[in-house]
């Protein structure tokens, strides 16, 4: 009888650790001090097989706002930037919106290293055309 529940506690255990392995999501992410803005670098996932990391951006209110630029910033040097944005869906079912801003692929890369500093700066204006920067760091 003890040899049944060890043997159910490993098989328990290892189907925990595979839906854990397939489904938990690897993700640093933050959000602006003025709380416009959501950003991540998250690892993309297909069929529980990694396939690298994607940053992506969003807009957290419904204001009519309009993005000028989007950059990835790896220890203070630029890795990507995006300055057109347009509205469709892409092959993978992914909605980029202008209003509210969705950018959900700004750069595919490789993992984050612990030791590595990784931010978004976005540069938009508001209603009134007025310029702002906000920069958000990747935790």
């Amino acid at each position: 009888m003890k040899n049944y529940f060890i043997l159910v506690f490993i098989v328990a255990l290892v189907l925990g650790a595979i839906t854990y392995w397939n489904f938990y999501e690897n993700k640093i992410d933050g959000s602006s001090e003025n709380s416009v803005w959501k950003a991540e670098y998250v690892e993309e996932k297909i069929g529980g097989s990694s396939i690298g990391w994607i940053a992506n951006v969003d807009q957290k209110n419904d204001e009519k706002l309009t993005v000028k630029k989007l950059e990835l910033i790896k220890n203070g040097k630029v890795m990507a930037e995006q300055t057109e944005f347009k509205e469709f869906k892409d092959i993978n079912g992914k909605n980029y919106t202008l209003h509210p801003f969705s950018y959900p692929e700004l750069y595919g890369g490789d993992a984050p290293e612990k030791e590595d500093s990784y931010h978004v700066r976005i540069i938009w204006e508001d209603h009134a055309n007025k310029e702002h920067t906000d920069e958000i760091e990747l935790k």
